[in-house]
């Protein structure tokens, strides 16, 4: 195995933590179509956990929200694609 130091590491991991991001946000666009600011900022600042349960979520999302059920379960509004 090839010797790999710390910043090569952290190089790699926020390029593909990046390369996740801009996947989430090009299904979300397809999906449900223009996203917001907020949307984009919120998905490019996800930690990588978030983004793969996200990514894993749009695959069924019916709202453009990819926190629904959590907000569901609080008893919070979702909010609904725009077309």
């Amino acid at each position: 195995m090839p010797y790999v130091t710390s910043w090569e590491q952290f190089a790699r991991e926020e390029g593909e933590q990046r390369g996740e991001a801009k996947a989430l946000l090009r299904l979300l666009k397809v999906k449900f179509g223009p996203t917001t600011l907020e949307i984009e900022l919120r998905v490019q600042t996800a930690e990588p956990a978030q983004l793969d349960v996200w990514l894993t979520r749009i695959l069924t999302a019916a709202f453009q929200n990819p926190e629904t059920s959590v907000q569901e379960a609080r008893g919070g509004s979702c909010w609904s694609p725009r077309f």
